[in-house]
């Protein structure tokens, strides 16, 4: 078995890849550093003094049966990696979370400053537990340029995090499923904050489609919500115990068998104000639910269907209020006709440019177009340099070699 047995304020490893069967794991470097794994997390337990912290850089695994880091952590980053194929590759938890607090008390985050960027999660799942990718508990969570893809899980087809401070900003979660809720993620006790960030064609098997959000603050801007589906309702985002606001996110074609259910946005209860503004709904009907008690504001907003369709509470259509005093409030939204349609996902969701080979390690062309300059070097020298000085003193050679034969004594 190969053992990291460091001493010191941090540790990072870089360039490295890790290849797997089904029994044993094998790490591969340019030093050619090599080990075994039996069925134990690669890394664990970063410890918890200010000072320390971990980092994977450009590190690829491949078919990893088991978590590459799992435990408590207090310094994690992990950027420009891939995790193809494994199970849960990340896993951060800790034994004192799982208590619910309110939603204004102060949580003490016992694994801080957890960092992931430009990673990517290819067919990454956890069957039997949450977070098919990515675990996390009680942390300070930032996802960077962060891609999922058909990550899947019971709960949280790629991500399932609980009490916690959670930032995501360009990301991508692409074809995620989950066999219960939240096909692409769940949030559970968190102040989520999304920006940038793009749900399409995740599933579940019974609500949630891409996302669900329980007792916390919720803000998204400028994020797509497109095409997810839950068998049971809520085809897109369902949020319970909520507060925030949502500007300027696009909803197209979310889909639940169960109409009534709010396609696109359910709002199960609300704790404070949240608000919509600025936000589009395309392709469905029922785009939006709540309770007759939610606190809820949706204004500047557009919706592809006639009023009474844009909207239920408690299942039976509500006509638009005016009034700013009245809440639920909707005011100066545009409907049917009125709406452009729905903008475009960038050109890589309709390819599906993301799946990487299970095993082949990632070619660097750098290197072997380096080696290519070297040999048409070598050729040039051999066949311009060689003649041009060698040639002409052999000949010399033989020229002074000649005249000494005629040379009388």
């Amino acid at each position: 078995m190969l053992i990291f047995l460091c001493i010191s304020y941090s540790l990072r490893l870089t360039g490295i890849n890790a290849y797997t069967g089904i029994i044993n794991a094998t790490f591969l470097s340019k030093r050619k550093i090599t080990g075994q794994l039996n069925s134990n997390p690669i890394f664990t337990n970063v410890p918890r003094f200010d000072q320390i912290s971990f980092s994977l850089h450009k590190m690829q695994f491949y078919e990893i049966a088991f978590s590459v880091y799992r435990g408590f952590a207090h310094k994690l980053s992990i950027s420009n990696c891939i995790f193809s194929n494994s199970i849960s590759p990340i896993h951060i938890s800790t034994s004192e979370s799982g208590k619910l607090k309110p939603i204004n008390s102060k949580i003490e985050y016992k694994n801080q400053d957890i960092s992931l960027r430009d990673t990517i999660f290819d067919f990454c799942s956890s069957l039997s537990e949450n977070g098919g990718s990515v675990y996390a508990e009680m942390c300070k969570i930032s996802f960077i340029g962060v891609e999922f893809v058909h990550s899947m899980a019971q709960n949280g087809g790629a991500a399932y995090l609980i009490q916690g401070k959670v930032n995501l900003e360009g990301c991508s979660f692409y074809k995620c499923s989950s066999k219960i809720n939240g096909g692409a993620m769940i949030a559970k006790e968190c102040k989520l904050s999304a920006k940038k960030t793009f749900f399409v064609q995740n599933s579940a098997g019974s609500c949630s489609g891409a996302f669900s959000h329980s007792t916390g603050i919720s803000n998204m801007i400028d994020c797509y919500i497109y095409e997810n589906k839950a068998t049971k309702g809520y085809g897109g985002i369902s949020l319970e115990d909520i507060a925030g606001e949502y500007i300027k996110v696009k909803f197209n074609d979310n889909q639940s068998p169960v109409s009534e259910g709010g396609n696109s946005l359910n709002i199960i209860s609300t704790a404070d104000d949240f608000f919509v503004e600025e936000c589009v709904f395309n392709g469905g009907i029922s785009y939006i639910s709540y309770p007759n008690d939610a606190i809820i504001h949706v204004t500047d907003s557009c919706f592809d269907v006639n009023i009474d369709k844009s909207h239920t509470m408690n299942g039976d259509p509500l006509p638009n209020s005016v009034d700013p005093f009245k809440k639920p409030y909707w005011g100066n939204n545009y409907y049917f006709g009125q709406c452009s349609p729905a903008p475009k996902l960038p050109p890589k969701y309709y390819k599906e440019l993301f799946h990487y080979t299970k095993t082949a390690p990632v070619i660097e062309w750098w290197k072997l177009y380096i080696i290519l300059a070297m040999f048409v070097c070598l050729v040039l020298f051999l066949y311009f340099i060689i003649p041009a000085v060698f040639f002409p003193l052999i000949a010399d050679g033989a020229k002074i070699r000649g005249e000494s034969k005629n040379i009388k004594i």
